[in-house]
């Protein structure tokens, strides 16, 4: 129901959005509205995925659904008899704070890259705006491929002998390890067909960590408290 509603305005924001015309309030407006719809999808889809998949197959479960794609439920896993535990006692916990800093970190660099990508490649390397369109998508793209091979990365781990943590740890040090290595190299690439390389590359790396930090809060939260 909740996923339900908030697709719809989704929808409704989306649609709505060329109706903005010149406003800068309507604009704004009719942005939060659509990020308001939008932001239901992450808690309701953890929700789903931890009573629907076993923990060595919820990272590849992840990355298919950040990835655009959908997974086929064959049976829901019952859930462990818990106590319910308030909403506000949550923030006690220091695991909550690092995956808050961590996602804020990760969510930051991904929109700078949506931001700033472009504009890297008009002001500085001098394409056109069609050969930006272009070269702009190879990361998306690249991001894509990434997300889908983390999230079966880690579930390989997992069944190869790791613990749950550990698997997690190792996909989201690594990724963002070389993700990083890129991005400076970037800073030194000569060449426009260089600097497009590296930077696909960095996106690739950064999603290979998506589906393991998103299946850390459903390997640690009651199953009562995964959606908050």
């Amino acid at each position: 129901m909740v996923l339900g509603v908030g697709s719809g305005i989704w929808g409704v924001a989306t649609l709505a959005l060329p109706l903005a015309g010149g406003s800068a309030v309507a604009l704004f407006l009719v942005r939060a509205l659509y990020g308001f719809g939008h932001c239901v999808r992450f808690p309701a889809q953890a929700w789903s995925l931890v009573r629907w998949f076993k923990p060595n197959e919820r990272a590849m479960a992840v990355g298919v659904c950040f990835s655009g794609g959908q997974e086929s439920m064959t049976e829901v896993l019952s859930e462990p008899a818990e106590a319910r535990i308030s909403w506000s006692s949550l923030w006690r916990y220091r695991s909550v704070w690092g995956i808050i800093f961590g996602q804020l970190g990760y969510l930051y660099t991904y929109f700078f890259f949506m931001t700033w990508w472009p504009s890297y490649l008009i002001m500085e390397r001098g394409l056109t705006i069609p050969e930006t369109g272009i070269f702009s998508s190879l990361p998306f793209l690249m991001g894509m491929f990434g997300t889908i091979g983390g999230g079966w990365m880690g579930d390989f781990l997992i069944r190869r002998g790791f613990s749950r943590t550990a698997s997690r740890k190792t996909m989201i040090g690594t990724g963002l390890t070389l993700a990083t290595l890129t991005m400076v190299a970037t800073a030194f690439a000569p060449e426009t067909w260089m600097s497009v390389t590296l930077l696909t590359l960095c996106m690739g790396c950064m999603r290979l960590i998506t589906a393991s930090a998103n299946s850390a809060p459903m390997d640690l939260a009651p199953p009562t408290v995964v959606g908050s």
